[in-house]
């Protein structure tokens, strides 16, 4: 069967030029529109080095498609209702006024799974219809392509809260979790870029609760979303989620919602900013030596030192991670199951004498000289002007609600911070060029230092 081949590809790397307005907006957003639209596939890549494994992705992929088209119809009876669908296929009504739900291709060896959040009323026990579904597809069979279809009666059995638990499906809930947590990530994030950060930051920490009620944490997948949430819930509570953390976050969700694979699950993870920070020692003494590696987008943590299984994966707090980096633990323990270990004790990070070590500090952090503050003229036509940024830092004046904003808009920062500037200069959408950039002592916003200019874009001629 014939394929489109539709890829949106965020990259995320440190450039040269300068960040006019356009580009200030939000890529990701604009790229996955187009890939849903076009029923394609986004990414964000971090390196070079990831671009070829997506392509090699997309790639198997096309030689796996075994039907397309696939449209699920359902018929809910009286009383029960949908209230959310965990996906990003299209939803919609037919004329009949049942939800009709666009799933697109399926591929060979991969589950294509939805998840659907149903309101049901009280019902007695035994068994109670909670909806008949039905299905449509393109497929392949004896080299032709046939339409087929069918029906499913969705039946559930009402019982007590012991046989619930009894009759659970492990690997069912598993694929529900994962659902539910990437529907989660995107819900958090909208309610973040809504302003709502206590609302966002409640609702990750709620579900990392109830995963870890279920017992769900013994899993290592889950195990490491637990750890992505509690980054993101802190993220966001600080109000420094950044760039990098919201393509983080919309690359999860979007792979997990899409798709059925474990090596696109988890992707995107960017180093964490404590990794700076934290303490270091210069030998591993009577510790466990750990290191973190990129395996496909994602940073693992695995054990250097003898006696334990190198093969297996460690629990470790994400915050942390950098690709690169090599730590020091007081011990490991395994997970129930034995299938990974967990951190034991305090972790510092092994930096040996005489070995370059390049996790000093935040490099998006970092001063750029002693200047200070700036101060401007009576108004922006006032202001000297520029027509290229050279060694100086971009910053533009956006609109946020009544108030008028300045933004970096220079790679390395963040571009939703607020910046001390000089208000009598704001104008909305102007452009300026300040001689450097510093973090304010709060942590989360900046201070423009030295000259303000204002930049004037140069005009190209033929």
């Amino acid at each position: 069967m014939a394929s489109s081949l539709g890829l949106a590809i965020q990259t995320y790397h440190d450039t040269s030029l300068p960040q006019l307005p356009f580009m200030q907006q939000r890529h990701e957003d604009l790229l996955i529109g187009m890939a849903r639209a076009a029923n394609g596939n986004f990414y964000f890549i971090q390196s070079i080095d990831e671009a070829s494994e997506v392509f090699s992705i997309e790639l198997d992929s096309l030689r796996a498609v075994v039907g397309q088209n696939l449209v699920v119809t359902l018929e809910l009876p009286q009383g029960v209702n949908l209230v959310d669908t965990l996906s990003l296929a299209k939803v919609s009504q037919n004329d009949a006024g049942a939800t009709v739900i666009s799933l697109g291709e399926l591929y060979e060896g991969e589950d294509k799974l939805l998840g659907l959040s149903l309101e049901l009323p009280a019902a007695a026990v035994g068994e109670f219809p909670v909806m008949t579904l039905h299905y449509t597809a393109d497929v392949v069979q004896d080299g032709l392509i046939q339409s087929v279809s069918g029906t499913v009666e969705v039946v559930a059995k009402v019982g007590t809260v012991e046989e619930a638990a009894l009759a659970a499906s492990s690997t069912i809930t598993f694929e529900l979790s994962h659902l539910t947590i990437a529907k989660a990530k995107e819900t958090a994030l909208d309610l973040a870029e809504q302003g709502q950060h206590s609302q966002a930051e409640g609702l990750l920490r709620s579900l990392i609760q109830d995963l870890k009620a279920k017992g769900l944490n013994e899993n290592f997948e889950i195990a490491e979303e637990i750890e992505q949430l509690e980054y993101f819930a802190g993220r966001i509570a600080q109000r420094a989620l950044g760039n990098a953390g919201r393509k983080e976050l919309r690359d999860q969700s979007y792979q997990t919602l899409n798709r059925n694979r474990s090596d696109l699950a988890g992707r995107g993870v960017e180093t964490g900013d404590e990794v700076y920070t934290m303490p270091t020692v210069t030998e591993v003494g009577t510790g466990v030596e750990l290191s973190c590696v990129r395996e496909g987008g994602k940073l693992r943590i695995k054990v250097m030192s003898e006696s334990y299984d190198a093969a297996k994966n460690v629990q470790f707090p994400r915050a942390i991670r950098a690709e690169g980096a090599r730590y020091v633990v007081e011990g490991l323990e395994l997970s129930s199951d034995g299938s990974f270990y967990r951190v034991r004790g305090a972790i510092t990070r092994l930096a040996k004498p005489g070995e370059a070590d390049v996790f000093v500090a935040p490099q998006q952090f970092r001063a750029r000289g002693g200047g200070k503050a700036s101060t401007g003229p009576a108004s922006a036509a006032d202001l000297p002007t520029t027509d290229t940024v050279g060694d100086g830092i971009l910053v533009q004046c956006v609109k946020d609600g009544s108030k008028l904003r300045a933004r970096v808009v220079a790679d390395g920062y963040e571009p939703d911070w607020n910046m001390r500037f000089p208000r009598s200069v704001r104008e909305e959408g102007m452009l300026y060029v300040v001689d450097e950039v510093k973090t304010a002592p709060d942590g989360k916003s900046y201070i423009a230092c030295g000259v303000v200019k204002r930049f004037v874009q140069p005009v190209l001629t033929k």
